[in-house]
């Protein structure tokens, strides 16, 4: 025999309005519909303030450099040399001006327009006399985030290191990492000003007494006004002792993708919330349909069974 059809049996149960059972019903949905939502917000994170993203930001520099070196000679215990791309601030710098030359690219391994690697290579040439004990390097950079969330920087980073032995050469590695006081905005709400007022690393070249501006001064101001900041996660530089007519450094910035704390809107909120009311929804209702069930079917409580079948008693 083929079975071309089969429909269950539906058996109802009816009660009185106002009865024990209909009071049992609707304890049923009430707790169906809260507890969920009591037992998500105890587990914590159900309308979440803060979400994780990842992105690699979009850097490129700005040729803005500033270079501080101290070395010593025949003639002197303390020389100190200095070099930037403002004409204004090397005017300022006067007999310590020591024009050198900086090497700049990027390395995009993966092809995706974003750079994994900023490579500069500075050259500072040297008197026959002269030996360089310690070289800092700033670089003004700007950094892009445009996908999990909105944020653009005119950044200031640096390295310093120093030895003394007298240097040929410097190299050294770092990460570059973003700094924030407050979690970030999400990708598709406005973006958010990194400081208070506009700033770039030679945005004042010269002091008002007219003394060049340094490093430890542009760092301070840096620090003071953005809330927003990049900073170099720098590995221990290698040194390598040496006379030359010239010192070399080198520093590789690797830009990675890195968790970011956001900020999520709304819809993002709810959604999340939503999830989490679910999941515990589907749970409790598995469990108190089949409590329900049994309390009716046991008679804890006193209802009316209509059956489609018609019993017949004998």
């Amino acid at each position: 025999m083929v079975t071309l059809h089969a429909e269950p049996i539906c058996v109802r149960y009816h009660a009185n309005k106002l009865s024990c059972a209909s009071f049992c019903n609707v304890l049923y949905w009430v707790v169906l519909l809260v507890v969920p939502y009591v037992l998500a917000y105890v587990a914590g994170g159900l309308w979440s303030s803060d979400v994780l993203g990842h992105e690699q930001p979009a850097v490129r520099f700005r040729h803005e450099a500033l270079v501080e070196a101290h070395a010593t000679s025949a003639t002197s215990t303390l020389v100190t040399l200095g070099w930037s791309s403002s004409s204004v601030l090397n005017a300022a710098l006067g007999t310590s001006l020591r024009p050198s030359e900086l090497r700049a690219w990027s390395e995009d391994d993966d092809r995706d327009g974003r750079a994994e690697t900023l490579v500069f290579v500075l050259r500072m040439p040297l008197g026959e006399d002269e030996r360089v004990h310690s070289v800092s390097l700033m670089l003004g950079l700007d950094v892009l985030y445009d996908r999990a969330t909105s944020l653009r920087t005119n950044s200031s980073v640096f390295v310093q290191h120093n030895s003394p032995l007298p240097g040929l050469r410097s190299s050294q590695s770092a990460d570059l990492v973003l700094v924030s006081e407050r979690a970030l905005r999400a990708g598709d709400r406005r973006a958010r000003a990194p400081c208070t007022t506009d700033f770039w690393m030679l945005q004042t070249p010269v002091a008002l007494n007219g003394a060049p501006n340094t490093i430890a001064n542009i760092t301070n101001r840096y620090l003071a006004l953005c809330n927003d900041t990049m900073r170099l996660q720098r590995e221990p530089p290698i040194w390598t002792p040496g006379v030359s007519d010239a010192f070399e450094m080198e520093l590789r910035i690797r830009v990675r993708s890195r968790s970011l704390v956001i900020q999520p809107n709304l819809l993002e909120v709810l959604k999340l919330a939503f999830v989490q009311y679910l999941a515990f929804f589907i749970v409790l209702h598995a469990l108190l349909r089949w409590v329900k069930g049994t309390v009716i079917k046991e008679g804890v409580v006193a209802v009316r069974m209509h059956h489609p079948i018609k019993q017949h008693r004998f």
